[in-house]
């Protein structure tokens, strides 16, 4: 079996891992966008009713 595969209909390329092909996906840079209204208003609240879970969670998104 191939090692990788090309597909020309979506432009993907493809890795065999063990027994089945896996796209080759990357993130695109580090861009911080800003968070709209209900991102804000979701993080207040999230502040303000804490436990431990988002406490992890408000730590990774800062």
């Amino acid at each position: 079996m191939k090692k990788h595969i090309d597909n020309a209909l979506n432009g993907l390329r493809y890795t065999l891992r063990g027994d089945v092909y896996l796209p080759d996906l990357a993130v695109s840079g580090n861009e911080h966008k800003p968070l709209g209204k209900y991102g804000l208003m979701r993080r207040t609240y999230l502040r303000e009713h804490q436990t431990a879970g988002t406490r992890r969670a408000l730590a990774a998104s800062v």
